[in-house]
């Protein structure tokens, strides 16, 4: 049985359907707020994972592995380390400061890597990382625009 054409709660429906995203996100801030939490969340995570496995890598080297992928690997990777996880828990603060300053270290480091000589500097894993800071930086953009929009939402 279908619902009564005057149901709000159907209204809503067919015009999200009709009109698409743009619909709903107006009609629902929180929805805005939501997807960029979301991508805040998805940045720190991708920073935690990043420095995560350059500590394993510069772990490894130091443990004695012979690996020559991991030549290049030094005691400045620790600082490198270091950079990406603070830079990632400023996003997870949602700082906006922090999340662009992760995105050009990001990209910066990429083109160095390039210029290096590096074979692997522009990967499919290099192009996630560098899609998922770019969502944090949109993320935390968004954020400041709902929290400036309603001061309520700051929390």
């Amino acid at each position: 049985m279908n619902a009564a054409p005057h149901d709000p709660a159907n209204a809503l429906a067919q015009r999200i359907h009709l009109e698409g995203v743009a619909t709903q996100t107006a009609d629902h801030p929180s929805i805005v707020r939501m997807a960029a939490l979301r991508q805040v969340r998805r940045a720190w995570i991708a920073a935690t994972v990043q420095g995560g496995l350059m500590l394993v890598a510069m772990l490894a080297v130091f443990a004695g592995a012979r690996d020559p992928r991991l030549a290049d690997v030094d005691a400045w990777l620790l600082v490198d380390v270091a950079l990406v996880l603070g830079l990632g828990f400023g996003v997870s603060r949602r700082s906006r400061a922090c999340a662009v300053a992760l995105l050009v270290y990001y990209v910066g480091s990429k083109i160095a890597a390039a210029v290096e000589g590096g074979a692997g500097a522009v990967g499919l894993l290099s192009l996630l990382f560098g899609y998922l800071y770019w969502c944090g930086v949109a993320g935390t953009f968004t954020l400041a625009r709902c929290r400036a929009q309603d001061p309520s939402t700051a929390a």
